[in-house]
């Protein structure tokens, strides 16, 4: 993707990402439609918002995105105080997904497409896609986000484990989350927890959970 196959420090990789994303109508983002807005909306977002977690001082950070078929999705080059002293390695690739509902998050996006906001996250499509519309109605429970964001995080890193092509090493995984609606502090780290029991090490030096819209990054 223009503006991010090079090297950038983090001030001009988010600085970038966030120019791109103020450029688009709300159809655009909420459809994804345009050149490049998946892959900025699902990967280049994300990273943005774990760039600005990993670096801090003792820990300069540059990163490189890649938008071809390649089993990752970014590298980065790390240097300073904590790579010196063998904490971490000068660089790593990085790859990215995202956690959300298969069966509902097109729907909710649609929904908010067309409306600007929707009744609850509890959606179905009323009549054909082209004339018809999508209703929601909001949960019962009020746990439910959190339940649904741990769900749909584990089915993003057992999907990513089922892959038999190796990944690069070393890589981090990057999963970003989706939730229903702002999750406070300890639900997320309910999510984060929760998830302890499927992490594979072997396939990941480490993965983080992130939602760049909240700027919140967990190493999990």
């Amino acid at each position: 993707m223009d503006g991010f196959s090079n090297y950038l420090s983090v001030p001009v990789f988010v600085n970038r990402a966030y120019r791109r994303l103020e450029s688009l109508t709300g159809n655009d983002y909420f459809l994804r439609r345009g050149k490049g807005t998946r892959k900025l909306v699902e990967e280049i977002l994300p990273l943005a918002a774990f760039l600005k977690h990993l670096e801090r001082p003792g820990c300069s950070v540059k990163c490189r995105f890649f938008s071809g078929s390649q089993n990752y999705d970014a590298k980065i080059k790390l240097r300073g105080y904590y790579v010196d002293k063998g904490f971490l390695e000068p660089s790593y690739f990085v790859e990215v997904t995202s956690a959300v509902s298969e069966q509902k998050d097109h729907l909710i996006r649609e929904a908010l497409a067309r409306h600007g906001a929707i009744g609850g996250y509890n959606v179905r499509r009323v009549g054909s896609r082209k004339g018809g519309d999508i209703e929601g109605e909001g949960a019962c429970d009020i746990d439910a986000p959190v339940k649904d964001a741990l769900r749909w995080t584990k089915a993003a890193l057992e999907k990513k484990y089922e892959k038999k092509e190796p990944y690069p090493n070393p890589c981090f995984l990057v999963v970003q989350v989706k939730p229903d609606r702002p999750l406070s502090l300890y639900e997320w780290w309910t999510v984060a927890n929760g998830v302890h029991d499927v992490i594979d090490r072997g396939k990941f030096r480490a993965t983080y959970i992130v939602d760049w819209e909240t700027n919140n990054a967990f190493e999990v």
